[in-house]
């Protein structure tokens, strides 16, 4: 919770923990914690924050962390804020989750797939071609074949078919 007129930041130990900061050594801060945390790229000032979600009303967003080793750690950042009878913004209360395990199982799996449809293409590719020649086989020729009578269907234009049968080849 933050008590965004005092600026006074109150947390558990698991915020230390995701942030890596020593708690004995660190009271709560809300510049320490915004000083680890990239937005967009980049850094943000605890006022340019506080703009945003005052303009949201309810914050949530993903945010990378950079701890005093270099590790960079993903977290998800929920807000929400109390407002005064006049409409100002008088305490911002939210939750962080530590959500690296998460992503980095999402972009192995993202380049898993993405091998997959590499080494599917290839397949297909193959599938479609003699092994010696290198050029179309009977499997293209009848997918071809379909393909193009459906669009001569469609387009009610001819199609003309020439087949060369190359003998002792």
């Amino acid at each position: 919770e933050l008590d965004l007129n005092t600026k006074t930041l109150t947390c558990n130990d698991e915020v230390y923990h995701i942030f890596d900061v020593n708690k004995t050594n660190n009271p709560p801060s809300i510049d320490l914690f915004f000083s680890k945390m990239l937005f967009d790229e980049g850094k943000i000032s605890f006022t340019e924050f506080v703009t945003m979600v005052k303009d949201t009303k309810k914050y949530t967003n993903v945010h990378r962390i950079v701890t005093s080793d270099g590790i960079v750690k993903w977290a998800k950042l929920v807000i929400d804020l109390e407002y005064s009878l006049k409409g100002a913004p008088l305490f911002a209360r939210g939750t962080i989750q530590d959500i690296t395990e998460q992503v980095r199982m999402n972009q192995e799996l993202e380049e898993s797939n993405r091998k997959l449809k590499l080494k599917s293409k290839l397949l297909e590719e193959l599938s479609m071609s003699d092994g010696l020649t290198k050029i179309p086989n009977r499997r293209y020729f009848d997918e071809a074949y379909e393909r193009e009578f459906k669009n001569m269907q469609r387009t009610s234009r001819p199609l003309t078919i020439m087949i060369a049968d190359v003998d002792y080849f």
